[in-house]
């Protein structure tokens, strides 16, 4: 395990996430499901290839160095993130995130909140924590977020909603405090305002107006039509330009009809 190994991994990883944006932004191919397929094929081959030493059931070992723990969490992620990728090629509506790709999302975050939570010890094998954090824990936070929104019926989510909720405290929390990035950082802004729209929705989940709940998830049916027709012209919105900005992602989450709504406890 060295840079080379990062590298080269990173590489690949890439090489597939580039074809998989240009699926994902260009559906007219007629060969659109073919090519779908062929890089399913080769993110499996690809991940079956690399030594078993680079694998890991939930954390990396304990008796792995400061340096080959980094380097199996960027694994681990590079390979989740692709996934995350694929799986989005298969969505009718890409505000609809689902049960795959809710699960792929809530490992991702995880694996980012670990990373977070140990960083004293790691060494940066090749992307440093904010990179981390704003390349793989964002998009995990942001599918999470956008499910539970847009009211998802994903048993996971009420499965793991404690540790979910957690994680996305803990995220949140580190972002607004200063630990993960700095003022001056490129990503800075990303975060803040990732941060910022983690934040209120868990400020709005853990408060308590006096109304009934029922668990994680509320059937649109109960929703009023102007609450049905306000979600669906914020679907269409997201499901369009504003996955090409990251930060217009959290902007137009932020203004989800549903997100300050108190329906997850």
């Amino acid at each position: 395990m060295d840079y080379r190994s990062e590298t080269r991994w990173s590489a690949l990883c890439a090489s597939i996430k580039e074809e998989i944006m240009e699926l994902l932004f260009d559906r007219s191919g007629a060969d659109h499901t073919a090519k779908i397929l062929e890089l399913e094929k080769s993110t499996e081959e690809q991940w079956r290839a690399l030594p078993d030493r680079f694998r890991f059931d939930q954390r990396p070992p304990n008796n792995a160095t400061p340096f080959e723990r980094d380097f199996l969490f960027s694994v681990h992620l590079n390979h989740l993130h692709v996934n995350l990728l694929l799986r989005r090629l298969t969505l009718k509506r890409q505000s609809e995130p689902d049960g795959a790709v809710i699960e792929i999302a809530l490992k991702m975050l995880s694996l980012v909140v670990d990373i977070v939570l140990t960083r004293d010890e790691l060494a940066n094998s090749g992307t440093n924590l904010s990179w981390k954090v704003a390349h793989y824990g964002l998009p995990a936070a942001g599918m999470v977020l956008l499910a539970m929104a847009s009211q998802i019926d994903a048993p996971v989510l009420v499965a793991t909603r404690a540790k979910l909720l957690r994680d996305l405290t803990v995220l949140a929390a580190e972002i607004e405090r200063g630990r993960i990035v700095k003022l001056e950082d490129p990503n800075y802004a990303l975060l803040a305002k990732a941060a910022k729209t983690i934040g209120c929705f868990l400020d709005s989940v853990f408060s308590d107006d006096g109304r009934n709940r029922s668990g994680l998830n509320i059937s649109l049916s109960n929703s009023s039509p102007r609450q049905a027709t306000d979600d669906n012209s914020w679907a269409e919105i997201l499901g369009s330009d504003a996955w090409d900005s990251e930060l217009t992602f959290w902007q137009t989450l932020a203004d989800h009809p549903n997100v300050f709504n108190q329906y997850l406890v």
